[in-house]
């Protein structure tokens, strides 16, 4: 208030009341429908889960120069089917 004197401002109080009278009842606010095709962020931060763990649990780290190698390798594991042997035939054919 100090301030608004030294100020030369107009300065009023206001009093919100802080319980919400019953009778107003507050529309839904609508949600934004996700589109088809795009991603959701809990897929999005459970795919990212999911490559921290190769990265960090099963390679120990990786070089930056060869993380393409590591998401294909990730992307490859998620196939229906996916198996060492049929990716070892398919490097060696």
């Amino acid at each position: 208030m100090k301030a608004a004197v030294k100020a030369g401002a107009e300065h009023r109080r206001v009093v919100v009341p802080t319980i919400t009278p019953v009778a107003v009842k507050v529309a839904p606010v609508p949600t934004k429908r996700r589109q088809k095709g795009r991603l959701g962020l809990g897929r999005v931060n459970a795919h990212h889960g999911q490559i921290k763990a190769l990265v960090n649990g099963r390679c120990r780290g990786v070089a930056t120069r060869y993380l393409g190698n590591y998401l294909g390798w990730h992307r490859a594991m998620l196939r229906e089917g996916f198996t060492g042997k049929a990716l070892l035939d398919r490097a060696l054919a």
